[in-house]
Formats: C-alpha cells, sequence, structure tokens
C-alpha cells in the first residue's frame, strides 16, 4: 500500500494515475471546530489548519468538495 503523497509523486501527463481510494487507519484523524460548526458544510471559507501534504489534507478537500 502506497500513501496519497507517493502516488501523486508518480503521476505525468504521460503516465496519469488513479487512486482508487485511501484508508487512513490511525485512529487519531478528526476534525475540532466551534461550536457553531455543526457539519462539514460550516468549514467552507473558514481558515483550515492541517499538514500539507497528508492524509488528512485529502479527506478534508474530498469532504469539503462533496458537502
Amino acid at each position: 500500500m502506497a500513501t496519497i503523497d507517493t502516488v501523486l509523486a508518480f503521476t505525468t501527463p504521460k503516465r496519469p494515475l488513479v487512486y482508487l481510494f485511501a484508508l487512513d487507519d490511525n485512529s487519531g484523524g478528526g476534525i475540532v471546530a466551534n461550536k457553531e460548526i455543526t457539519s462539514i458544510t460550516g468549514l467552507k471559507s473558514k481558515k483550515i489548519a492541517y499538514t500539507e501534504g497528508s492524509v488528512s489534507q485529502f479527506f478534508l478537500s474530498v469532504l469539503l468538495k462533496k458537502g
């Protein structure tokens, strides 16, 4: 199994790769927000901190796109 950042490092226009799914089993992930934010849509247009290139960034971007 590879991490998302590893897969993206090997993606080129001549060799496009598709990431089918991601699994984050560190069981330490989560979103911490003010009590006024009760859903993912409440995070839109807010400042959000995350580790760049991490699985957390990937999942957050997916959730924000779907939300």
